[in-house]
């Protein structure tokens, strides 16, 4: 379990999905620098990922989808550096 890594790498990660197909992200990197992003999502044609879409940019991320429900998203997606990171966004208490 490296959630305590990541929490530290990612301060305060938020995702918003909105139903219109848009996102909001913003997560502070390394507790200092301030990472916002906008865009796009959709369901692959299986509906098996979600792929997300940054405006403005040609760069995705497409999440493997472990579980959804209403406002639960758990999903796997490979970073940048070829990393396997398995991520479980809940609502915020």
């Amino acid at each position: 379990d490296k959630t305590t890594d990541y929490e530290s790498l990612y301060a305060g990660y938020r995702l918003d999905i909105a139903k219109d197909n848009t996102y909001k992200l913003y997560y502070k990197l390394f507790n200092a620098i301030d990472h916002n992003e906008e865009g796009a999502w959709v369901f692959s044609g299986d509906k098996k990922d979600v792929i997300f879409q940054e405006t403005g940019s040609n760069t995705t991320s497409d999440w493997r989808i472990l579980k959804l429900k209403q406002k639960e998203l758990w999903g796997k997606y490979t970073d940048t550096n070829g990393n396997e990171l398995e991520i479980h966004l809940v609502p915020l208490l």
